[in-house]
């Protein structure tokens, strides 16, 4: 009896596969018990309980709530300034040191004329 093409060629892929499996079954556990790396090496650290304070940071712009004006009542040039940029300040803060002399030259004329009034 003679097998025909296609059942010929069905046949040795049959064969074949068998061939495959057989190889494939092939046991050979001390060669991938060798090839295995050894395991690696780990570092361990204490664990530490301690208190934390949560944070947050926030990246912005501020502006100043209130906002003073300054604006000269007297005239005179200014000697001193007595308070720094930002800075905190009460009722009554001194905020400038004017310069004397103007003032003084004032006033001796006004005593003067006081004196030739009298």
């Amino acid at each position: 009896m003679m097998l025909e093409p296609p059942r010929r060629r069905a046949w040795s892929i049959a064969l074949l596969a068998a061939a495959f499996l057989c190889v494939a079954c092939d046991d050979e556990p001390e060669a991938t018990q060798a090839a295995d790396p050894p395991p690696p090496t780990v570092t361990v650290a204490s664990v530490v309980e301690r208190p934390i304070t949560p944070s947050i940071t926030f990246n912005g712009r501020i502006e100043a709530v209130d906002e003073v004006v300054l604006r000269a009542r007297v005239e005179g040039f200014i000697e001193q300034r007595l308070f720094r940029e930002g800075q905190d300040v009460r009722v009554g803060d001194l905020l400038f040191v004017l310069e004397k002399a103007p003032y003084e030259a004032e006033i001796a004329q006004i005593k003067g004329q006081i004196r030739a009034a009298e």
